[in-house]
């Protein structure tokens, strides 16, 4: 699993309990474009050469829900990337930020599936 903290310059201090993020809810964690504010403006063009159309890290599933962290569990593959981000982070000494977001649209399709497979055997 991947623990994620809010970063301590959040301008968002809601717990995390009070958000729509729940256990077992499908999420995208993505890397924040707010994680380039911090890098010279060479390092930013690179940076946004190099992740285009990369914007999403990692798929998973919620685990658990507190006021001051989520535990997301994902695959060991995509474990490595949010790494990889990470490590690339400091050699560019800058901070990544990662987000987080419901990822609805698996969500709605497996409802759609499931109805449809409802429909053609019931």
């Amino acid at each position: 699993p991947v623990t994620l903290y809010r970063s301590s310059d959040s301008v968002s201090k809601t717990e995390f309990s009070r958000l729509s993020v729940e256990p077992r809810c499908l999420v995208v964690i993505g890397a924040d474009s707010t994680s380039l504010a911090s890098t010279s403006e060479e390092q930013r063009k690179r940076k946004t050469e190099n992740k285009r159309g990369m914007m999403n890290i990692a798929r998973g599933v919620v685990q658990s829900v507190d006021d001051t962290k989520i535990v997301v569990r994902v695959t060991p593959q995509e474990k490595r990337q949010i790494l990889r981000e990470h490590e690339t982070a400091k050699v560019e000494r800058s901070t990544l930020k990662l987000r987080l977001d419901r990822d609805d649209v698996q969500t709605g399709l497996g409802t759609t599936r499931q109805n449809l497979v409802n429909l053609l055997t019931g």
